[in-house]
């Protein structure tokens, strides 16, 4: 996972099912989504055994603060993700 602060997004990638990237719109959604701010999300690449996963880009609205950005890292520090912050 990436997390650009200077550009106002979130890319994550690797995502094997799109039951697992339903579930992690879902958390992202409830975790960063204030009242007033647009979440946008990008798909690309193909889920399975053929395909390196999927691929969100959430673009935000607005720029994360640090709280924010500490709270996804936890997220995804607590599921084995590896994670950068630009």
């Amino acid at each position: 996972m990436k997390i650009f602060r200077d550009k106002g997004e979130i890319v994550i990638a690797g995502i094997p099912t799109q039951w697992v990237a339903e579930r992690i719109i879902k958390d992202v959604n409830d975790l960063v989504h204030m009242k007033g701010s647009d979440l946008v999300y990008f798909f690309e690449g193909s889920p399975g055994i053929y395909g390196d996963g999927l691929v969100i880009r959430v673009m935000l609205s607005r720029f994360l603060n640090e709280n924010e950005v500490g709270v996804l890292v936890k997220y995804f520090e607590l599921r084995n993700a590896r994670i950068d912050v630009y």
